[in-house]
């Protein structure tokens, strides 16, 4: 084979392809600035480009290439052969999409710590990332609220979507510090008013603090502060750093327990008090609280509130208060007047009787003024004379007071001795009937009596106390009674009365059970009582008030005394009332009927003495118990049986009727009446039209029975229970009667 022909063949075929123009594979691109385009040339040996991709000046061999630019670039890639013969040129397009623009701007870029700022960017249509986010209120975002801790460079990465080219950006944000506080012993404390009060306020970091309120506040040396402990208080401290940076404020809260209100006040006011003279001074008294007054020499007495002072000179006293954890002191001074008056008396001592009257004479210097106590119980002042009569021992008190306020006293004590005190029995008043004594006994602590005026009826038992007084008139005596240094005088009065003389109008009566008697017993001739009175009194039904005139109602016999009494003097009568009782009267039919004509036998049970009939027409005797009647009419007749004497009655009322006989057209209506005699029935046949009443009546004209014939001709009467006698069957109607007159036989 002639291996040099295909050599040479070969090497043209190659040549051939080899100097063929360039191909760019892409031909052009559009990227983000910078961004590496990666582009592979094909086609001849060996390759420069126009303007020259950076970093190669002569691709020697066809392959990739990465092509990135800042702008917008052509580039023309002219392709060579192996002998460095230009095989042709072609083009590579480079486009740049724009870049993000956008401005980041900052509220503020110094802030302090625990502040915050908001960091935005102009353009709000990017999509935006930032870093760090540990102290962004989001990582993304076209705003984000930044809060560092120390200082910070926030790094802000914009990409624009529809290209998704990206431009970043970085902002410094500077935080300033200040130090940390704290209250090592508490944040609390309770003082008194007026103590120390300090705290401690430790400070981590550089800075300074500043407390309030100020002028509260000292501070003692960078961390110790004096407190005022004037009143309850909340105090503040406030750091703040070397650039100006303020902290959280630190509080601390005091509490004050105020000074008690305690007010001392002196009993004789707030001036001076008299050389030897006392006073008291009172402090407030709060509960709960203990209270204590400093020695003094001075100090005569005290109480947990009060004490009892005799300053000599200008003193001040000193009351110390606690409770609730506090103890205060109270100061209270006294001034002293030296210049007194003087007074004196003419006794200090006296004993008197009760109600005897003694001067107390007061000596002073002139320029004083002199007063008195007990001003009630001193009966007359004049001059510096005091004129009193005690009851009881009483101690006067004379009050000599100069023109500076200054009093001196002096007490006279009048001494009452004990008065004999008795008592009369019957007590001041006491009465007689003539004739007659009173007797008068003494009695308690009077050692010897006598009384007056003096009469010779009038006698003294010495051992019984007892006056025996005998007055014809009324007399009043007076009984005095000493124990041997004072006496009592009691008085006594005796009335005397005339004696009474009493009797009644008549000594015996008789009355019917219902009625009262009437006596006045001031129409008996020599009767002088000025009051009476009745007894039994239940049955007296009425009395004139303490009178005479009386009237007696009893319900059985009863014997009556009346006492008539004018003062001590009493006299009594009696009065027999004997009560009679009623007769007893019985009619055993109120009412009865009889024919006009006929005769009634009245039957009645009593036990009555005499009678008394009214009216007395068809009465066949008014005085008598049963008398036959027989009036024309019906009458109601009114009995009265008398009892014993003919004094007591019994009244009772009786009816009679009478039916009048009227025959004449009767007889039209009747037929037959049959049997006569009857036994067990009789029978009566009427015509028609023809409806009369049917009576039965016995032979005493009582009626028996009615029967009503209603309409009907043939009656049958049943004489059933009858007794064997005459008997009348009468027949009526409105205007007409017909009486049948039948016998009933024995029954068989």
């Amino acid at each position: 084979m002639n291996y040099f022909l295909l050599f040479i063949l070969l090497f043209t075929f190659v040549s051939k392809d080899i100097t063929s123009a360039p191909v760019c594979s892409p031909s052009s691109v559009t990227v983000c600035s910078l961004v590496p385009v990666t582009i592979l040339l094909s086609g001849c040996a060996t390759y420069t480009s126009v303007p020259a991709i950076p970093g190669i000046s002569m691709l020697t061999n066809s392959g990739s290439l990465v092509v990135s630019s800042y702008s917008a670039t052509i580039f023309i890639i002219t392709g060579y052969d192996v002998s460095g013969v230009s095989c042709g040129s072609t083009s590579f397009v480079y486009n740049i999409n724009a870049a993000p623009t956008y401005t980041v701007t900052s509220s503020s870029t110094n802030i302090c710590l625990g502040e915050s700022a908001v960091i935005s960017s102009s353009n709000t249509s990017y999509n935006y990332t930032w870093s760090p986010s540990t102290s962004l209120s989001s990582a993304t975002g076209s705003s984000v609220v930044a809060t560092p801790t120390a200082d910070v460079v926030y790094t802000i990465e914009a990409t624009d979507a529809s290209t998704g080219c990206t431009t970043s950006s970085v902002l410094p944000l500077y935080v300033g510090q200040y130090p940390v506080l704290s209250l090592p012993n508490g944040n609390s404390i309770t003082k008194c008013q007026g103590d120390y009060c300090t705290v401690i306020v430790r400070r981590s970091g550089l800075g300074g603090i500043i407390a309030f309120p100020p002028a509260m506040v000292n501070q003692v040396n960078d961390s110790t502060y004096l407190l005022s402990t004037i009143s309850s208080t909340l105090f503040s401290f406030l750091p703040f750093g070397p650039t100006g940076c303020i902290g959280p404020v630190l509080n601390f809260n005091l509490s004050v327990t105020p000074i008690f209100p305690i007010n001392i006040t002196a009993s004789n006011g707030a001036g001076p008090v008299c050389l030897g003279q006392s006073a008291t001074l009172s402090a407030t008294a709060i509960s709960g609280l203990s209270y204590a007054w400093s020695p003094h020499p001075t100090l005569m007495a005290s109480s947990a509130t009060s004490a009892v002072v005799t300053p000599t000179t200008t003193t001040t006293y000193t009351l110390n208060v606690s409770g609730n954890g506090c103890a205060f002191q109270y100061f209270y001074t006294k001034s002293v007047l030296t210049d007194l008056p003087s007074l004196t008396l003419n006794t200090n001592n006296v004993f008197v009787c009760p109600n005897t009257n003694f001067n107390i004479i007061a000596t002073h210097n002139a320029g004083s003024t002199l007063t008195w106590s007990p001003i009630a119980a001193i009966d007359t002042l004049f001059g510096s004379t005091a004129s009193v009569s005690p009851t009881v021992t009483t101690t006067y008190t004379a009050f000599a007071t100069n023109t500076n306020g200054c009093q001196v006293s002096s007490a006279c004590t009048v001494s009452v001795l004990p008065q004999p005190t008795f008592t009369l029995s019957g007590g001041s008043t006491d009465s007689i009937c003539a004739g007659s004594v009173a007797l008068v006994q003494a009695s308690n602590n009077a050692i010897t009596y006598s009384a007056l005026p003096f009469q010779s009826s009038t006698t003294y038992n010495n051992v019984s106390k007892t006056f025996t007084f005998q007055p014809t008139t009324t007399t009043t005596y007076s009984i005095n009674g000493t124990n041997g240094s004072c006496n009592s005088v009691r008085t006594v009065k005796i009335i005397v009365f005339q004696p009474v003389v009493i009797n009644t109008p008549v000594q015996s009566h008789r009355l019917c059970p219902g009625q009262a008697l009437f006596q006045d017993i001031n129409e008996v001739v020599g009767n002088n009582a000025t009051t009476y009175s009745w007894a039994p009194s239940a049955t007296v039904a009425y009395q004139v008030p303490n009178g005479g005139e009386v009237y007696l109602a009893p319900n059985i016999t009863t014997t009556y005394t009346v006492t008539g009494q004018n003062g001590a003097c009493v006299d009594t009568a009696q009065l027999l009332i004997t009560l009679v009782s009623n007769p007893t009267f019985t009619v055993p039919f109120a009412s009865a009927t009889i024919l006009q004509g006929n005769a009634h036998n009245f039957i009645s049970i009593s036990n009555g003495i005499t009678f008394h009939w009214q009216p007395a027409e068809g009465v066949s005797d008014t005085t008598i118990r049963n008398p036959v009647l027989t009036p024309s009419t019906s009458t109601v007749y009114t009995i009265h049986a008398y009892g014993a004497f003919g004094q007591c009655a019994t009244k009772r009322n009786f009816t009679l009727n009478v039916t009048p006989i009227r025959d004449e057209a009767m007889l039209q209506a009747i037929e037959n009446v049959y049997p006569n005699p009857a036994n067990e029935q009789i029978t009566i046949l009427l015509k028609t039209n023809s409806t009369p009443v049917l009576q039965l009546f016995d032979s005493k004209g009582l009626l028996i029975k009615s029967i009503e014939t209603n309409n009907n001709t043939q009656i049958e009467v049943s004489l059933a229970g009858l007794t064997a006698g005459l008997y009348y069957l009468r027949l009526l109607d409105e205007e007409h009667s017909k009486t049948y007159k039948f016998l009933k036989l024995e029954n068989k």
